[in-house]
């Protein structure tokens, strides 16, 4: 039984290593997931991205449905990472096999360092043991290597995107443990009082200082190695279905059109 992996089926990890990707150079690209069905993580993986972030701080899902998510995202080979709200939801969707975090609106370093050890093992962070999860097979696989795969593998991203959080993001993108940062200009630019404008100099500035703190302490965020989750679900199929109504209109009225004339040219109407 020694040669079985994952449930027992093969040696091949459930889903892509986002940071090894990212290691390897090659930027791990993704997409929201707004529409909890597992047919949209399907169409994801034959897209060919790398993982999906499923969003639980603006979206109501039951814990029921991110679980079915996570393991269609396993089954189709894709990591499955959540922007997360409620910090009580972490740890057990971590130990269900979430591949990664991102929290919205950390605003100090005390927190970001709670975040550190409720995400991470010792000796970085805290933790919590688990020896049955489905992160390591029920508890199948030896606790001591997934430990080491939860190391290689888990991301915490952090989002800073409000005035309090700016004050304080040297102290924060120094907290050890932090893999990514999420600029969140959107909320940042209400909280500046730009509202809707995150283009504005005050905001651009504001922006420029957060992503110098993540230089200089190794912190990837977007274009420098973090994955990049881009537009979501619902804005693709609205584009792809508001383009595909268009084009078979013009070909429709074009053809109604063609007949008329035809018709009219024969005295037929």
């Amino acid at each position: 039984m020694s040669d079985l992996g994952h449930y027992g089926q093969t040696e091949k990890p459930r889903h892509k290593n986002l940071k090894q990707l990212a290691l390897d150079g090659t930027p791990p690209v993704g997409v929201w997931v707004t529409i909890p069905s597992p047919y949209i993580i399907e169409y994801a993986a034959l897209a060919g991205f790398d993982f999906v972030s499923l969003d639980l701080e603006h979206h109501l899902y039951s814990v029921e449905t991110v679980c079915d998510l996570i393991r269609t995202a396993d089954a189709c080979g894709l990591a499955a990472i959540a922007r997360i709200a409620d910090k009580a939801k972490i740890l057990p969707l971590l130990d269900f096999g979430l591949a990664g975090v991102a929290i919205p609106h950390v605003r100090s370093a005390a927190q970001a360092r709670e975040l550190v050890e409720i995400t991470k093992y010792r000796p970085v962070g805290r933790r919590g043991f688990n020896n049955a999860g489905r992160a390591h097979n029920y508890g199948q696989m030896p606790f001591a290597e997934y430990a080491k795969q939860a190391a290689d593998e888990v991301t915490l991203a952090v989002q800073i995107e409000d005035l309090e959080g700016l004050e304080n993001v040297e102290e924060i993108m120094a907290v050890p443990g932090i893999d990514h940062l999420w600029l969140g200009p959107g909320d940042l630019a209400m909280d500046m009082g730009h509202p809707n404008d995150d283009k504005h100099p005050e905001v651009l500035k504001a922006l420029k200082r957060i992503t110098d703190a993540a230089d200089k302490n190794g912190v990837t965020y977007l274009g420098t190695g973090a994955p990049i989750a881009i537009v979501d679900d619902k804005t693709y199929l609205i584009r792809a279905f508001t383009e595909a109504r268009a084009t078979v209109y013009e070909k429709a009225k074009a053809s109604y059109e063609s007949d008329r004339k035809r018709y009219a040219e024969a005295g037929l109407i």
